[in-house]
């Protein structure tokens, strides 16, 4: 039976819809400065990839690739209902790790992974939830983000001279298209230096602006799982034909 088969990679993917494409865009905007130690990351119009031996992670605007690679077959069959799957595409951000076969085995503390292992909604859910939050999100705080705050807290937990340097490290990181931070990323300081700092700074309490979409931080709209994550799908042509409903779709 096919539940017995094993598993060498597993892919899993979220999505979050938004109010609409400047909201989706924004998000992904942020979701672009967002760094982790010890992963290659790749940055795109549209998209960040972060690539490890045994995960790769990438978040990205799903507008921008159905218009790609679907919008102009779908026109040909019905260019209205093209027309409101772009719009509602345009609305989506899309979240998606890759696990393989060795990290597989160990996440989920088995020697063989099967598909009736991974084919529990819940499981999946936490796969995600966890990667969101334990790995991408791990260093990120929104308490604490004035200069003075930022200043007295780590004045009063480190030396002046490493409490000097996490402060400018902090100012620079965190800055929204900082060229010392890719100059940083790039090179200019290793990777464990970054790991170390961003350590100190989460551990010590420090965190970072972040921007609201409808009035909510981007922390409490990038959950899983989400209310966002219900959608609206239009109908199909054939649907349309039939007369049939919509159907809400998870």
């Amino acid at each position: 039976h096919f539940s017995t088969w094993e598993i060498h990679r597993l892919d899993v993917c979220y999505n979050w819809i938004f109010q609409n494409k400047e909201e989706a865009t924004s998000v992904m905007d942020f979701l672009r400065q967002v760094d982790f130690p010890r992963k290659k990351k790749s940055i795109y119009d549209t998209s960040v990839m972060y690539v490890g031996g045994a995960y790769t992670v990438k978040f990205y605007l799903k507008g921008p690739e159905f218009r790609k690679h679907d919008f102009n077959d779908l026109k040909k069959v019905d260019y209205e209902w093209a027309v409101d799957l772009q719009i509602w595409a345009d609305r989506i951000v899309r979240f998606e790790v890759g696990l393989k076969k060795d990290y597989l085995e160990d996440f989920f503390s088995r020697k063989k992974v099967l598909i009736e292992h991974i084919t529990d909604n819940e499981k999946i859910i936490e796969t995600l939830s966890f990667f969101l939050k334990e790995k991408v999100f791990h260093y990120i705080s929104t308490e604490n983000t004035s200069d003075a705050q930022i200043r007295d807290i780590l004045f009063s937990n480190f030396s002046k001279r490493r409490a000097t340097s996490l402060f400018l490290f902090h100012k620079e990181f965190y800055k929204e298209n900082s060229i010392v931070k890719n100059m940083m990323i790039a090179g200019g300081i290793s990777t464990t230096t970054i790991w170390r700092n961003k350590t100190d700074l989460k551990e010590a309490g420090v965190g970072f602006d972040l921007p609201d979409t409808a009035g909510v931080s981007l922390l409490e709209r990038l959950v899983i799982p989400s209310e966002s994550s219900r959608f609206d799908l239009v109908d199909s042509p054939e649907k349309k034909e039939k007369g049939e409903d919509n159907q809400e779709v998870v």
